[in-house]
């Protein structure tokens, strides 16, 4: 694997850790949100706000992605989409029936995820899927508590979504940096999570999450997966996106979304509901039109970031998956 030559080479960061139990989705956006809050919470407001900025514009940030750690090797799993096999030059052949059964195969296909691994060697190959263990979503019932009596709010409930991670399981998050004065900010904030807990419902034991050291830091740099990093994407190229991307006006006028499938994630800050989410999943084949690929969008004093994060992981010795 070549290291690409367009443009300086932009560092990639990589932050390992376990997890038992979440009340957020581990995906970029409320990734970013959590380290921006952790910086309100360490500097005065006009430099939080400064440093927020900064990191939106020259930060890209991963969903939380398996990896798996050995006494001499890592291996680093990723969310690709299936390529739909390219038509053959005898359809016209075919009766009305079996087109209707290709085509319905395609679209299965089409909306069927892959799992490729990359180890320290710098190969890219398709993984085995058992060896993830993927996080389980459930429903918790909760009730609503009156914060000046004590008492809980007769007929009132909830359903309040939450996700349990395997203890064995290892993950990744993956960061581009322009700036490396804004890693040790980075790194700061990841051990204040550690000791308070990544998200909502910390108070009631969620969040619980543990960073693995690499020589008594938590990021390192990961040369490995730079390899598959474009600082100038092409902007002819198929890539991966490796963050799942909220679809704003910004992030689909900077970028192609070729093949993805989307979901809704409804967050809410501490005193303002957040319009729902639509995103682009993790895994989504997109084309870059430029280089500019974070995005910050204010909503009622709120501020929302996203990004594309893309890799070139489309190709496994040099034919698509």
């Amino acid at each position: 694997m070549t290291v690409s030559k367009k443009g300086k080479k932009k560092m990639i960061y990589r932050a390992d850790f376990s997890i038992s139990s979440s009340s957020s989705k581990l995906i970029s956006p409320v990734i970013f949100g959590a380290i921006a809050d952790k910086v309100f919470e360490l500097t005065d407001e006009k430099q939080a706000k400064e440093l927020v900025f900064d990191m939106a514009q020259n930060v890209l940030i991963s969903d939380a992605l398996p990896s798996e750690e050995e006494e001499d090797d890592f291996t680093r799993y990723f969310y690709v989409p299936r390529i739909i096999p390219p038509y053959e030059d005898d359809q016209n052949s075919l009766s009305l029936r079996e087109k209707r059964e290709l085509a319905r195969k395609n679209k299965k296909l089409a909306k069927s995820i892959s799992l490729v691994e990359i180890d320290n060697s710098g190969i890219l190959k398709e993984a085995d899927p058992s060896k993830v263990k993927n996080p389980v979503d459930f429903y918790r019932i909760g009730i609503q508590v009156n914060r000046k009596s004590g008492a809980s709010e007769e007929g009132i409930f909830f359903y309040h979504q939450e996700f349990r991670f395997s203890k064995k399981q290892c993950y990744s998050i993956y960061i581009q940096c322009k700036k490396p004065s804004l890693v040790n900010k980075i790194e700061e904030c990841f051990k204040v999570i550690e000791l308070t807990g990544f998200g909502p419902d910390v108070s009631i034991g969620k969040g619980k999450i543990s960073f693995l050291r690499h020589n008594q830091r938590i990021l390192c740099r990961d040369k490995v997966t730079e390899q598959f990093f474009d600082s100038e994407p092409d902007t002819e190229k198929e890539y991966v996106n490796i963050a799942s991307t909220i679809l704003f006006d910004k992030t689909v006028s900077a970028c192609q979304f070729k093949s993805y499938q989307t979901f809704r994630y409804d967050s809410k800050g501490y005193d303002v509901f957040k319009p729902p989410y639509f995103c682009a999943e993790r895994g989504s084949v997109v084309v870059p039109k430029g280089k500019d690929l974070s995005f910050l969008i204010e909503y009622k004093g709120r501020f929302i970031y996203t990004c594309i994060f893309p890799l070139r992981l489309i190709q496994i010795g040099g034919e698509k998956i």
